[in-house]
């Protein structure tokens, strides 16, 4: 008798794992090491942003977000307000600030092509439309910038053009 309940007590406990892993969608091993694989790269991006390896990706590394400021006081939920000058808000972060400020009004300014360079990487996250509004009302533009705009508004004209890719299905085997 007793080794009768001890097996259906395996089996039912065998049963409960089975039915847990069936409702929370954990039946397939490759999407399990999936979802664990993205937990820890996220992990790791948000380890780099706090570490001022990479900027943040929602508040572009200022720690803070101005249209969210009636929550938690507008500082990022990604980074948790580290910038590369510290923690949003904290005094040494506006030591920090202050001193960069300094920095910057007395260092001579940026390379020419450096500028372009981020300026490309800024205008290509832009749509056609905003690229058009930035050439119609700013009349401070130097003529290679003008360029730049001009050429990513071209290769997204282009990429609008393009038909969608259309998937082969393979036959046989």
């Amino acid at each position: 008798m007793d080794l009768f309940l001890s097996i259906a007590g395996v089996i039912w406990f065998c049963f409960i794992i089975y039915t847990l892993i069936k409702a929370l969608g954990l039946n397939n091993p490759s999407r399990l090491i999936r979802s664990f694989e993205r937990r820890r790269q996220s992990k790791q991006i948000t380890a780099d942003i706090r570490s001022g390896r990479i900027p943040c990706y929602r508040c572009d590394g200022t720690g803070f977000i101005p249209h969210c400021e009636h929550i938690y006081d507008g500082i990022c939920f990604v980074c948790d307000g580290y910038t590369p000058y510290g923690r949003y808000g904290t005094s040494e972060y506006k030591t920090r600030r202050h001193q960069a400020a300094i920095r910057a009004r007395n260092d001579p300014p940026e390379p020419r092509p450096q500028f372009l360079a981020k300026r490309t990487r800024y205008y290509d996250r832009l749509t056609i439309e905003h690229l058009q509004g930035i050439l119609d009302s700013n009349s401070d533009l130097q003529d290679d910038e003008i360029e730049v705009i001009q050429r990513i508004q071209e290769s997204k004209r282009q990429s609008a053009l393009e038909p969608p890719r259309q998937w082969r299905i393979k036959s046989g085997c």
